[in-house]
């Protein structure tokens, strides 16, 4: 080709270009053969013009947007990563509702001491000493507790902060045997217990927990104990019935078959915690208040606990009735 067919042949794709610029990309790729060079790009990013921010692995930048490339199609939606193993683009990783997260490390390289790894949790087994665990814990401790199922032959004191979290209130069970109060928090203490069950248990005062500290049960039940007073709980301190607390299926021969609060005690139940199927003989079958404070708050549950009428006895206060929602429980 002579200079003047090369000149002829430049004016009339510059001429084209004008017109559809679309085509610039395709008409350069062709002319750089010929050593011919233009300005500009179909792509905004090679031109200068970046998107912001940038468009990722999945799209590409065009005239100053966000497109979806031919990668898009199979590898990502909206923009995400797919839950397939094929076509991730996770390093190192998993994708997790459509974004790359950390792959979990086995929990065996953390657990110390008596722990175990339960469900990459590290977490204490039945097959150890409660008692024991207890006391060497420092104050403020959280003791994780494995699935399982506990049976003490003697009462477990509580006597400095902790939280005792279980697997869950049918998973981890602390079972009394009946032969005492199963858990008893000291004066001046503040104990949390969490998504576990204490049954079984039998004493005077208390047969599943009596409470001298501050005590806050959330997501757990206290189930299946007896006592003369207090058959699933004696509260002599203070106690928080919170969301997903039950007590429930305790008998006590005096008062209180589910709570009984002294004096000195203060009891709250909040929302969506319940007392039910507790049974006195005497009245009170679901709570007995002895001149402390008991408050309910309003969705709080207490139901088919015998005697029906009362089902609470003593002062009781807050935006919560006693029984509620009814004297027998809704199937």
């Amino acid at each position: 080709m002579d200079t003047s067919q090369l000149d002829r042949l430049t004016r009339g794709v510059a001429r084209v270009l004008d017109r559809r610029s679309g085509l610039q990309g395709l008409f350069a790729l062709g002319t750089a053969a010929l050593g011919v060079t233009f300005l500009g790009s179909a792509d905004d990013a090679e031109a200068g013009k970046k998107c912001t921010p940038d468009c990722g692995e999945c799209q590409q930048c065009k005239k100053g947007k966000c497109h979806r490339n031919n990668h898009g199609k199979k590898r990502c939606k909206k923009g995400k990563c797919k839950a397939e193993t094929n076509g991730t683009t996770c390093t190192g990783g998993t994708c997790q509702a459509g974004v790359c997260q950390p792959t979990p490390l086995p929990c065996d390289n953390a657990c110390t001491g008596d722990e175990t790894c339960v469900s990459e949790v590290c977490c204490l087994p039945d097959t150890i000493d409660l008692q024991e665990a207890v006391g060497s814990a420092s104050a403020g401790d959280t003791l994780r507790l494995c699935p399982g199922t506990w049976t003490l032959t003697i009462t477990v004191f509580i006597d400095k902060d902790l939280t005792l979290i279980g697997a869950g209130a049918g998973a981890t069970r602390l079972d009394g045997n009946n032969a005492g109060t199963v858990l008893q928090i000291t004066a001046g203490t503040i104990v949390t217990l969490r998504d576990l069950t204490v049954t079984k248990g039998n004493a005077g005062f208390g047969g599943g927990i009596r409470n001298f500290g501050t005590l806050t049960l959330l997501g757990g039940s206290v189930t299946d104990s007896d006592a003369a007073n207090g058959g699933g709980i004696r509260n002599d301190g203070t106690l928080a019935l919170q969301t997903g607390s039950i007590v429930m299926n305790n008998t006590a021969a005096v008062g209180g078959g589910g709570i009984s609060n002294g004096s000195s005690g203060t009891a709250l139940l909040q929302a969506g915690s319940s007392v039910t199927g507790n049974t006195s003989s005497s009245d009170g079958g679901g709570i007995r208040n002895e001149g402390g404070t008991v408050m309910l708050d309003s969705g709080a549950i207490i139901c088919s606990n015998v005697p029906l009428n009362p089902q609470c006895v003593g002062t009781i206060s807050g935006t919560g009735t006693c029984p509620a929602p009814s004297e027998t429980c809704p199937s």
